[in-house]
């Protein structure tokens, strides 16, 4: 067989968690992230695009600031800090 320098082969390798598992893996580790939700003294961390895919109210606020916003904030007296980790959690996972 002739070899061909334009042959390129890939090899994939199926996780067995889903992307929303290992997506929401990766915001519990701070891998990749590029977002800080904070609400007063606690911070988040998320990734734009899952919020954005998951929220029309952050991709509201993403969006009216500039492209690069990199923090939401939330004040703590309208947004109860305990509810955010959950939340995110229900963002990526659907659960």
């Amino acid at each position: 067989m002739e070899s061909n320098p334009n042959h390129v082969e890939f090899e994939f390798v199926l996780s067995e968690n889903p992307l929303p598992d290992r997506l929401e893996l990766y915001r519990q580790k701070k891998l990749y992230t590029d977002v800080t939700i904070k609400v007063g003294d606690l911070e988040f961390q998320a990734h734009r695009v899952a919020l954005q895919d998951s929220s029309p109210v952050i991709r509201e606020m993403l969006s009216e600031q500039e492209s690069q916003q990199k923090v939401i904030e939330f004040r703590k007296e309208l947004v109860n800090p305990l509810i955010i980790e959950d939340l995110l959690s229900f963002f990526y996972t659907a659960r």
